[in-house]
């Protein structure tokens, strides 16, 4: 194992633990999508996408020393739409104006994904209907706390996981570590100031961070006072759909079978080979280096013995 997490400030840990990266999917498959675009929009069969996103695997793995991967993917419609339909609603919207063929390209990424897990079956690769990767990491961070867990992700709704030990986010962009220093504070000014990006309302108009770090100082005075019913029921709402503590039972308990009885195996080097040659054969020059890296990786109980 490598010595990667020195103390740092706050709650940021070095544990005594495996080193596990998990990988917010579809938040990597859409930096890369739009990067690749962008550089080459007449690509129409994401050519430079898929090389994109081995590559980008291929360092995250090298970088952290990763003894265990997970790509955490996103499924369908997420459950927390029954709790509030308006979730996620414009970004269909933003899809259907793009100029990217987003119909094209699902078909791409589900055959790339196929490819990669006959290719490297000793990945995790946990998907499952109406889940979204947040409800993974969630359940999984804490699940697996005590380990050296890098979550890559641009996602803010997952620095409230800095609460666990070991934990940390890697932004891919900045590339650097996300510093947080109150977790539970975040994540309640969050709440209260709602997520544009996901369509939640602020708990009461006008309300900016600043003011929800006012709101804190007195929160159940904020949501008892008389008049602020329709507050509190927001707020009530903005928590259920943020606070990765309240995924439902019913999730979370098949979440971590999902993570405990995954059909891996070991790693097999001529599984990657035919997957370089057939599929990426541009990148048969960097095969052997890959399966340095990747056949590292091992399973849950693997990583037990």
């Amino acid at each position: 194992m490598g010595k990667l997490f020195d103390s740092m400030e706050g709650v940021e840990t070095h544990v005594q633990g495996r080193n596990i990266l998990m990988i917010d999917f579809m938040n990597m498959v859409f930096r890369n999508l739009f990067v690749s675009f962008a550089n080459n929009p007449l690509d129409k069969e994401f050519k430079d996408w898929k090389h994109m996103m081995l590559h980008s695997t291929y360092l995250l793995v090298r970088k952290f020393d990763t003894e265990q991967l997970l790509m955490l993917h996103d499924e369908g419609s997420s459950w927390r739409k029954k709790v509030y339909s308006e979730y996620k609603a414009p970004r269909a919207a933003g899809r259907d104006a793009s100029p990217i063929d987003f119909d094209a390209f699902w078909k791409v990424m589900d055959e790339w994904i196929a490819d990669f897990k006959e290719a490297l079956p000793n990945v995790y690769f946990l998907h499952y209907k109406s889940y979204e990767a947040d409800d993974f990491i969630g359940v999984l961070t804490k699940e697996l706390e005590g380990n050296n867990i890098v979550n890559v992700s641009t996602d803010k709704d997952l620095y409230q996981l800095y609460k666990y030990k070991g934990y940390k986010q890697y932004n891919p962009i900045k590339r650097q570590f996300v510093k947080m220093l109150n977790p539970t504070a975040d994540l309640q000014i969050k709440i209260l100031v709602g997520d544009t990006s996901d369509n939640i309302p602020q708990v009461k108009k006008g309300v900016g961070p600043k003011t929800a770090e006012k709101i804190l100082k007195d929160l159940d005075g904020f949501l008892n006072e008389s008049g602020n019913e329709e507050y509190k029921k927001q707020y009530i709402l903005n928590k259920q759909l943020i606070d990765l503590e309240l995924i439902p039972n019913e999730i979370k308990n098949n979440i971590k079978k999902l993570y405990y009885e995954a059909d891996t195996q070991p790693f097999n080097g001529r599984l990657v080979y035919n997957f370089f040659s057939k599929k990426m054969p541009k990148a048969l020059s960097f095969v052997q280096e890959f399966n340095e890296c990747f056949k590292k990786l091992k399973s849950f109980k693997e990583l037990k013995r």
